[in-house]
């Protein structure tokens, strides 16, 4: 295998893309790096996908397998794939032309560097040709707005990256060593993939160029399917924090991010929706982590004289009642004004630009 020239394997896995497929596969076959395999797995679509894929004839490599999921289908693709280097790409979004060249070439800059990242364009409205083109000044704000998206929306104040399906070209090397797609996440499973590998220490790179666009559209976007689900958010960001304790991150940052979130986010939330055992559970999650409880004075003195659980229920009751009874200065704790951010994940999840 060339140094200079290695072997890539772009990914993409369809269920029902039979409208987006074909953009996909074109952009990744005119990738101007000239070593590209394209490996596509169909998750057993009901639609005219297949039809579509077999246009292409052997310019890629295609296979069809019963639905299980977006996860399974790329870790069966994985399985298929002879690159050294990975790229993902989900099949209703494109790569820009030069995305996997530019990166190979940070790649070679630093040798030590086990996923490169890019930034993510999310047109508003745009009708999605082979050859996307974008004014300049909108690429521009995709890419300086690219630190914010990836360090403080999801996992803010950790310095943990989280990135979306295509964003990075992963070594080959890194997903055999940090394990690939958790079959058993039903969303945010990209954002899971890319905090694993950096929890468990995985180097990643920026770079200050759009790789990817993302197409919004009504059709059967995985994310726009599914119902929100408040559970399934909160069991991925679980599974991100379990990492970081079995990696022996659950500390400064992180430790600080994790009590804010099992207890204003994920706590709180249950509350809201009634659902109290697993209130409870959360509770007794955060307190493992650090004993004494975040948040402002009065309630962690009420939590103190009468328990967290029902201190925590005063406060939703008086919020729901839009009352300004401990009127929680969110900014007064450290972290938890950025935590709340990760609502807006809501957004996304529901089919939303973000």
């Amino acid at each position: 295998m060339s140094v200079d020239t290695p072997l890539v394997s772009v990914i993409v896995p369809c269920y029902n893309a039979g409208r987006w497929v074909r953009h996909a596969v074109n952009s990744a076959l005119r990738q101007t790096h000239p070593r590209v395999e394209v490996i596509v797995v169909d998750d057993g679509s009901t639609d005219d996908s297949m039809a579509v894929l077999a246009e292409f004839g052997d310019r890629i490599d295609v296979t069809s397998i019963p639905n299980g999921g977006a996860c399974h289908a790329r870790n069966v693709a994985l399985g298929r794939a002879q690159g050294e280097f990975i790229q993902f790409l989900d099949a209703d979004n494109v790569l820009m032309p030069t995305k996997i060249e530019q990166s190979l070439e940070r790649f070679r800059a630093e040798p030590g560097l086990d996923l490169v990242f890019t930034a993510v364009h999310y047109p508003d409205e745009y009708e999605f040709t082979d050859e996307p083109a974008f004014p300049e000044d909108e690429l521009k704000r995709s890419v300086e707005g690219m630190h914010d998206w990836v360090y403080s929306l999801v996992l803010p104040g950790t310095g943990v990256p989280s990135l979306e399906t295509s964003q990075p070209l992963y070594r080959r090397s890194t997903l055999d060593r940090f394990g690939t797609w958790d079959e058993n996440l039903r969303c945010m499973e990209d954002i899971e993939l890319s905090a694993r590998h950096a929890l468990a220490g995985a180097k990643a790179a920026p770079l200050e160029m759009v790789g990817v666009i993302y197409r919004n559209h009504p059709g059967e976007r995985a994310t726009q399917q599914m119902r929100f689900d408040n559970e399934q958010y909160f069991t991925s960001v679980l599974k991100m924090l379990d990492v970081a304790r079995i990696h022996g991150r659950m500390d400064g940052a992180i430790e600080e991010f994790a009590v804010n979130f099992l207890v204003w986010i994920a706590a709180r939330v249950c509350i809201a929706e009634h659902r109290y055992g697993k209130a409870r559970t959360y509770l007794a999650l955060a307190r493992e982590i650090r004993p004494e409880l975040p948040g402002p004075l009065p309630f962690r003195l009420l939590a103190r004289t009468i328990g967290a659980f029902p201190a925590l229920v005063g406060v939703q009751v008086a919020l729901t009642l839009n009352r300004r009874v401990f009127r929680i200065p969110l900014e007064s704790a450290e972290n938890l004004e950025a935590t709340t951010r990760m609502s807006d994940l809501l957004r996304p999840l529901r089919g939303g630009p973000r």
